[in-house]
């Protein structure tokens, strides 16, 4: 039980990182979130795209995996050291290249409306799905990053934080090129 709690507070805070951003974004068109500050690099959109898009397909991971619980490692040591070497890529100062499966290449024509309401559709069926799963789940190495391997549930939503705190960086860093009046 002392797990899936854990998990639930970490979901809770992922959640109001994902607040502040869309507080950030409010209120700009989207052409100013369309636009790209430089040739190559991506617009606000492309970023919460690529966003909503990892977070996605690790819920359709999870669906997978966790349909036979039994078969996952136990969230060891293993796990940690992994979390941590991915914590320490979100604070490098280079680019990380995004695996293509979660390249926004093929983002549809979305409005910050609808990509909005689809982060938070999914944000919410990652949380139900979660809820309804049995407290041994919370314990295992459940979710597979493609950089660093194995982590548990806490780590992926430790994962989905930090991922969004670095393209929040990134998306700034575009508003500041593009939106200027």
């Amino acid at each position: 039980m002392k797990h899936r709690t854990q998990v639930f507070e970490k979901f809770d805070q992922a959640d109001r990182y994902l607040m502040a951003l869309l507080k950030e974004v409010e209120g700009y068109s989207d052409a100013v979130l369309d636009s790209k500050p430089a040739p190559g690099a991506w617009s606000v959109k492309e970023n919460m795209y690529h966003l909503v898009k990892a977070e996605q397909l690790a819920h359709r991971y999870l669906e997978k995996k966790l349909s036979q619980p039994a078969n996952l490692e136990p969230a060891g040591w293993k796990s940690t050291w992994r979390l941590w070497r991915l914590q320490l890529a979100f604070g490098a100062p280079f680019r990380i290249k995004a695996p293509a499966v979660v390249n926004p290449e093929d983002m549809p024509d979305l409005s910050i409306v609808a990509l909005t309401t689809q982060w938070q559709e999914q944000r919410k069926a990652l949380r139900d799905f979660l809820a309804a799963q049995p407290d041994l789940v919370f314990d295992k190495a459940a979710f597979n990053h493609p950089l660093v391997g194995r982590l548990s549930l806490w780590g992926m939503l430790d994962f989905f934080s930090g991922h969004l705190r670095r393209h929040q960086g990134q998306i700034r860093r575009t508003l500041a090129q593009v939106a200027k009046t």
